[in-house]
C-alpha cells in the first residue's frame, strides 16, 4: 500500500538553530570560563577542538550530537577535577538557554495541520538524541502534529548514514510524498518524494532538482491547495 508521507527536519528547517544555539552557546562559554577562571576565547576554542574530537570518534549518529559529550571531552582535556557535575551543570546552562530562545518559524503549525487534512502521514525525522528532540518539540507545541518521530539516536545513525530511511522503509511498503528540510541530506526517499529546501539566506540553490522555500504559508497554498 502507497502511504503519502510528509517527512520534515526539526532543526533549522521549523525554527531558526542560530537564533536559538547563539545566546545558548555564549552563556555556556560564559559559565564554564567563570568556573574555571580562563578567559572565554579560550574557553570556545576547546570547546570546538573536542566538538570535532567527538564527532570524529563517534561519526554519523546522533550521539555525535551531545552537547554534554562536547563538554566532557573538553574538561578531561584540561585535567579538570569534579568534570563530572561541572560538565552536567554546564549542559543544563547551555539547554536552559536554548530552549527558552526558540520560536517556531511562522506558518509552521498551519502547514502541518494542512498537510494531515489532506490525507497526509506527517513524519519527523531528525538528527540527535530522543531526549532533547521530543523537549524541543514539547517546547514548540508541535508534538502532536506529527505522526511518526524518529531520531537518529532510534535510527542508529543520522540521515546520512541512510539508516533512517531504512528504518521508515522497513515500516511503509511504498511511501510518496513531499521532503522538507534545510541540508540535501534532509532529502530521503528520493526515488518518491519532491523535495523543498528551506533556505533563510535568500540564495537559489545550484542543485536543479532541489526547490527551495521561505515561507511556509506560501509552500502550504503550493502543496495542499
Amino acid at each position: 500500500m502507497t502511504i503519502k508521507g510528509l517527512i520534515v527536519d526539526l532543526d533549522d528547517t521549523l525554527y531558526s538553530y542560530v537564533a536559538a544555539h547563539n545566546p545558548a552557546q555564549r552563556e555556556l562559554e560564559k559559565y564554564l570560563a567563570n568556573r574555571l577562571s580562563q578567559s572565554v576565547y579560550l574557553v570556545r576554542a576547546g570547546l570546538a577542538a573536542s566538538r570535532l574530537i567527538i564527532k570524529k570518534r563517534l561519526g554519523d549518529t546522533g550521539s555525535s550530537h551531545n552537547r554534554l559529550l562536547y563538554i566532557s571531552e573538553f574538561l578531561q582535556s584540561i585535567n579538570c577535577p569534579g568534570h563530572v557535575e561541572l560538565a552536567l551543570s554546564a549542559e543544563s546552562i547551555y539547554w536552559i538557554k536554548y530552549l527558552d530562545s526558540m520560536r517556531i518559524d511562522e506558518g509552521v503549525e498551519n502547514f502541518l495541520q494542512a498537510s494531515r487534512h489532506t490525507g497526509y502521514l506527517n513524519i519527523l525525522v531528525t538528527d540527535l538524541t530522543s531526549e532533547i528532540q521530543y523537549r524541543k518539540l514539547r517546547i514548540l507545541a508541535i508534538d502532536n502534529l506529527f505522526d511518526v518521530t524518529l531520531t537518529s539516536e532510534e535510527a542508529g545513525g543520522d540521515k546520512k548514514s541512510g539508516r533512517p530511511e531504512e528504518v521508515l522503509r522497513n515500516r511503509f511498503d511504498v511511501l510518496s510524498g513531499f521532503c522538507v528540510g534545510d541540508q540535501p541530506h534532509d532529502h530521503l526517499f528520493q526515488d518518491s518524494t519532491e523535495f523543498f529546501m528551506k533556505n533563510r539566506l535568500s540564495l537559489k540553490s545550484s542543485n536543479r532538482t532541489t526547490q527551495t522555500f521561505k515561507d511556509f504559508d506560501a509552500l502550504q497554498k503550493k502543496l495542499f491547495k
